[in-house]
Formats: structure tokens, sequence, C-alpha cells
């Protein structure tokens, strides 16, 4: 499934909800605050809170678990759980879809990726693969450590007045 054929198919705000899902999940298995914050970025609309509380959802790793759910339930809502019959198989368990919406969802939730730096969707070939190529793995390694140390003197200034504080 390729970025264009899911543009094609799904709106901008559902485009929005599944890759700001899928790098909110990557983000957590991986603990990259960069990616969480771009994730909220797209998912804040679709959540129903203010946007000023999109810094506080991005700091602290444990709000994932509240948000990824809710944001995928609900693009999940018309998939039915069925049983079908084929004669190579047998019966089978399947996820029924209703529409290509979420057929699209149901995919991508289940077994697409999303690179964190260029935003490509792919299925990952090894199980810990986290980025399309690899050079998008040393762009978005670089781009992170660049950006934490921009964070140091805010989280210092931070520690320091905590301990004042106390």
């Amino acid at each position: 499934m390729s970025l264009e054929s899911i543009q094609r198919e799904l709106s901008e705000k559902d485009c929005d909800l599944l890759f700001g899902a899928l790098d909110l999940k990557k983000a957590y298995e991986n603990e990259d605050l960069l990616l969480r914050q771009r994730a909220y970025q797209k998912l804040m609309p679709h959540l129903g809170e203010p946007d000023v509380f999109q810094q506080v959802y991005a700091e602290y790793k444990g709000w994932t678990r509240v948000h990824l759910p809710r944001a995928a339930t609900e693009a999940l809502k018309d998939a039915r759980f069925v049983l079908w019959f084929s004669p190579r198989f047998g019966f089978t368990p399947a996820l029924y879809c209703p529409n290509v919406r979420t057929g699209i969802f149901v995919r991508g939730l289940l077994t697409l990726s999303r690179c964190p730096h260029c935003g490509t969707p792919f299925t990952p070939i090894k199980g810990n693969q986290i980025h399309c190529t690899e050079s998008c793995g040393h762009a978005h390694r670089t781009a992170k450590w660049r950006f934490l140390n921009q964070l140091k003197p805010q989280r210092r200034a931070k520690k320091r007045s905590k301990r004042g504080a106390a």
C-alpha cells in the first residue's frame, strides 16, 4: 500500500488520523519524543481536546496508552470479526471491512509502519525495522539528537526550579 494510494482513497483528515496513530504507536515503542510531538500535531483535532494540551501529551509517554486506543477504535468501529470458509484452509477467522476507508485503517494499524523521517508507509521486513531505508534511519537519528540537544537547557532549568521549590 503506497502513500499515493492511501492519500487517493482517504480524506486529508483521515490521512492525519492514520498517520498520527501509526506515528504515535512507533513513538511509544521506541521512546521517541520528536516523533511523539509530530504525531500529536496530527491527532489533536481527532482527540477533541484543546491544542494547548499538545505539548503536555507529547512530553509524557503515558498519554499514548490513552489516546492511541481512542483514535484507533473510532477508525475501526465498522470492522467486524467474521468466520469465512476457504477450500484451501477451511474455516478461517477474518475481519470484514464494509468500505475502503475501514479496510485501509485495518491494514494500516495491523501491518503497516511509517518511516519517522520521511513519512513513507511501508511493511517492515524485519520485526524491529523502524525506518524505510538505512539513510532515513541515519537522518532521523541525527534530527532526534539535534532536537534533544535543543531541549537540554530547558530541562536543566526545570530541574533547577524544582530543586529550588523543594
